[in-house]
């Protein structure tokens, strides 16, 4: 059996979050057969997300997490 590559995506971060990086991480998988996404971020959010993208495969996994830490405006 071949090994899979697995890749950790934080969807809640960047400009525009899991509106633009869970496409992109879908089309990966049609692009690199060897891939394993974990998409990391608000379950529900990522659940609803990918239910209107009609997104689902075996090699997406999903794990919640909660962000509480600092964002760009406070000071650490």
């Amino acid at each position: 059996m071949a090994s899979r590559i697995r890749i950790a995506v934080d969807l809640m971060g960047g400009d525009y979050g899991l509106r633009f990086s869970l496409p992109a991480a879908i089309n990966s998988l049609h692009h690199f057969n060897d891939l394993e996404i974990i998409l990391v971020g608000d379950q529900s959010l990522i659940d609803a997300e990918l239910k209107s993208l009609a997104a689902h495969s075996e090699r997406l996994v999903t794990v919640h997490a909660h962000f509480a830490g600092p964002t760009f405006g406070d000071h650490v």
